[in-house]
């Protein structure tokens, strides 16, 4: 019998093969983030859970299964919605987190 956590991960990846096959996208089916920049000035994530972490240099945004973590200098967010965020500065990584 399965546990509840190989149930779940098998019910993910059937809903991302689903989401490849019928080629949907996947910040809306699944509720993936999606991350769009310009240079290493502007970044907009829309998808978004929330902010973790806020400072000049480091900024953490919790996505629906990890976390994404800016660093940079100067680092400014705009522009805040329910859905979508908007980070300006001189953005030097980022970085998936489980």
């Amino acid at each position: 019998m399965k546990s509840q956590g190989e149930h779940s991960a098998k019910k993910k990846k059937d809903a991302e093969r689903y989401v490849d096959i019928f080629g949907l996208p996947k910040d809306l089916v699944l509720g993936m983030p999606l991350l769009s920049m310009t240079g290493n000035r502007f970044l907009c994530i829309t998808n978004h859970r929330g902010i973790r972490q806020y400072s000049r240099e480091l900024i953490v945004v919790s996505a629906k299964t990890y976390a994404i973590q800016i660093v940079g200098r100067e680092l400014y967010i705009p522009k805040y919605s329910a859905s979508q965020l908007e980070i300006t500065g001189y953005l030097e990584g980022i970085t998936f987190v489980p």
